[in-house]
C-alpha cells in the first residue's frame, strides 16, 4: 500500500518538474533595445555636386555676342561724332579712342559676367576677363584702322562688327571659365533640426 502511494506521487511530480520554471502572469515584457540611428549630414550645395545650377557657356557667349553686336557699331559712330566736335587733333582723337577702346569690351564682359553669375553669385570674376577683352579689342581696332574701316563704308562697319561680336565674347567667356571659382557654402547647425547648408547669394566678386 505504501509502495503504491509513493509510486503514484512520483508519477504525478515528474510532469510538473519537466516543464521548468515559469514566469508570473503579470511579469513585464521588455522590448529589445533599438540601435542608435546614425546622423545623416546633407551634402553642401555647390557647383561641384549641383551642376544643374551652372549656366551653360553658350548662354554666356550669346549674351556677350548680343552686347558686342550693339556696342561695336555704337562705339564706331559715337567716336566718329566726337571726332567732328573739335578742330584739335588731340581733343578729337581722345574721345574717339575712348569710345572705341572702352565701350565694346566693357559691354561684352559685363553681359557675359551677368549671365554666368545668374544662378551662382561670385562664380566668375570681372576684372581679369575685362582686361583680356580690352587687349583683344585694342588689337582689333588697330587692325581695323589699317584695313580702312570707316563710317563712310557701311559694309566694312558691318563686317568689323560681326568679327568683334564673335571674338570678344569668346575671349571674355573663355577667361571667365578658366578662372571660375566654386562658392563655398556656409554650414548652419541647429540642435533640433540638425545640419543645414546655406549658400551666400548676395556677395558679388569683381
Amino acid at each position: 500500500m505504501i509502495r503504491t502511494l509513493c509510486l503514484s506521487f512520483a508519477l504525478w511530480a515528474i510532469p510538473a518538474t519537466a516543464e521548468g520554471p515559469t514566469l508570473p502572469a503579470d511579469a513585464p515584457v521588455t522590448a529589445p533595445a533599438e540601435a542608435p540611428k546614425a546622423e545623416v549630414t546633407p551634402a553642401p550645395v555647390s557647383l561641384a555636386n549641383n551642376p544643374s545650377r551652372t549656366v551653360h557657356w553658350g548662354v554666356q557667349y550669346a549674351a556677350g555676342f548680343v552686347a558686342g553686336a550693339v556696342a561695336v557699331p555704337v562705339s564706331v559712330y559715337l567716336g566718329a561724332w566726337f571726332g567732328q566736335l573739335s578742330n584739335s587733333l588731340i581733343w578729337a582723337a581722345v574721345p574717339a579712342l575712348l569710345c572705341f577702346g572702352i565701350i565694346p569690351p566693357l559691354a561684352v564682359t559685363l553681359a557675359s559676367w551677368l549671365a554666368g553669375n545668374w544662378n551662382e553669385k561670385g562664380t566668375y570674376g570681372f576684372w581679369l576677363p575685362a582686361l583680356a577683352t580690352f587687349v583683344v579689342n585694342a588689337v582689333g581696332f588697330v587692325i581695323a584702322g589699317f584695313a580702312g574701316v570707316t563710317v563712310g563704308v557701311f559694309s566694312r562697319v558691318v563686317v568689323f562688327t560681326l568679327l568683334e561680336a564673335l571674338v570678344l565674347p569668346a575671349v571674355s567667356t573663355g577667361t571667365m571659365r578658366l578662372t571660375a571659382k566654386n562658392p563655398q557654402p556656409l554650414t548652419m547647425r541647429d540642435p533640433v533640426a540638425g545640419a543645414g547648408w546655406m549658400v551666400p547669394m548676395s556677395e558679388v566678386s569683381f
